[in-house]
């Protein structure tokens, strides 16, 4: 309630953040204890949060294995960025008009 319009399958959205929590959880031993995903907007873009106390998540999310996730990110036309130890998906904003 309150976010912005975004443009994308929501379908994508959900195998993004499925895939990401379920990489979270498969380290051994697994890289966050307890995983928290949120949603805010920052300006006109709506922001999904996906972290947890973990450290170096720029690392593990840079890993080769996360390619698929990375690029079905940039498909949707999102972009993702780590911000204090979360993965910030900023989704495209709808266009005007």
């Amino acid at each position: 309630s309150g976010l912005p319009a975004c443009e994308l399958v929501p379908d994508h959205l959900n195998e993004v953040v499925m895939n990401l929590l379920q990489a979270c959880v498969e380290d051994e031993p697994p890289r966050f204890a307890r995983v928290a995903v949120s949603s805010k907007t920052r300006g006109d873009r709506v922001v999904v949060c996906i972290g947890g106390e973990a450290a170096d998540i720029g690392a593990w999310f840079a890993q080769p294995r996360l390619q698929a996730i990375r690029s079905r990110i940039a498909e949707m036309g999102a972009t993702a960025s780590v911000i204090d130890g979360a993965i910030e998906i900023h989704l495209p904003a709808m266009p005007a008009g």
